[in-house]
């Protein structure tokens, strides 16, 4: 890939609960990552714990600098959806649309747990943000958060890869890295892109009678670090709460509950229609539902 050098010493952004010591070279990292072979594992290497460690610590400095909630974004952009553990489906997107800075990048969350190589695709896109802020936007997903990585794979996977001590050590770096990750974006004012969706939140004040311009102030008031609660703004971008899509059919304008656990919400297009006015936008894209063709429009 063509990535510009860069050269960072860590030394400055140090955490003292954080065990780093080395220099990155995060453009000989991300040339690395992207020669990853397709049919040979066993001669690839994979991100050590101090490579994981240093980009998490790079990562907060950057991302602690900027306090908005919801990024803004130009077009073009590519919005992709969640990756999962799956690298060779990043190269490839990559491989198709092209590589950043000559394309740019949206991603919706859900970049770890249930594929084998969850550490690769969170290493490889957190050093793309770090070269790339122009080219490389990253959004928090529902396993972005403690109690649903710890579930789901990702604690395994780096458990397994370093053992329990180092491993601790670097899930933990990783922990505090995700919790900086902004929940929203919103391309040419006009798209608003988040990895849950809707639900009565955006129902209520200060977002169902506000202008644009002050619900986006009112979902940029929310200070980071932090992990998401179960219910409100941040569970709802980041899918801690459960969205779906219901039936276009259905005439109910509201969000209503939808299954067992209590936290999902489906919601008809004048209950997203009315969402969206509050933030000036005309269309949703959202990850965290299957779309077997890659994407799909249910309420268009």
């Amino acid at each position: 890939p063509r990535c510009k050098a860069v050269s960072l010493r860590t030394s400055e952004f140090t955490d003292p609960t954080m065990p780093i010591t080395a220099e990155m070279n995060l453009n000989e990292l991300i040339i690395r990552l992207m020669s990853f072979p397709a049919d040979e594992y066993s001669s690839h290497r994979e991100p050590d714990p101090d490579e994981c460690l240093t980009v998490c610590q790079l990562a907060i400095n950057f991302l602690s600098s900027d306090t908005a909630i919801c990024l803004r974004v130009q077009s073009p952009v590519n919005i992709v959806g969640d990756i999962h553990g799956q690298f060779h489906d990043l190269l490839r997107i990559f491989d198709r649309l092209g590589q950043p800075p000559k394309s740019k990048y949206l991603f919706l969350g859900d970049y770890i747990d249930r594929g084998k190589y969850s550490l690769e695709v969170i290493v490889l896109l957190l050093s793309l943000m770090l070269v790339y802020p122009n080219s490389v936007y990253l959004l928090r997903g529902n396993h972005e958060a403690a109690n649903v990585c710890c579930r789901y794979g990702f604690k395994d996977e780096v458990m397994q890869r370093f053992g329990n001590e180092t491993g601790t050590s670097v899930l933990m770096g990783f922990l505090r890295c995700f919790q900086w990750l902004p929940l929203a974006g919103l391309i040419n004012q006009q798209i608003f892109c988040c990895h849950g969706g809707i639900s009565p939140t955006f129902e209520l004040e200060p977002y169902r009678s506000s202008k644009p311009v002050s619900a986006i102030t009112s979902l940029n008031s929310m200070r980071r670090p932090f992990e998401p609660p179960q219910f409100g703004a941040p569970a709802t971008c980041c899918g801690r709460t459960r969205c779906r899509i219901r039936s276009s059919a259905c005439s109910k304008p509201e969000t209503s509950p939808q299954n067992k656990r209590g936290c999902s919400y489906m919601f008809s297009l004048e209950a997203l229609e009315s969402a969206l006015h509050s933030f000036g936008a005309g269309l949703l894209v959202r990850g965290h539902q299957v779309a077997q063709e890659g994407f799909m429009s249910p309420l268009t």
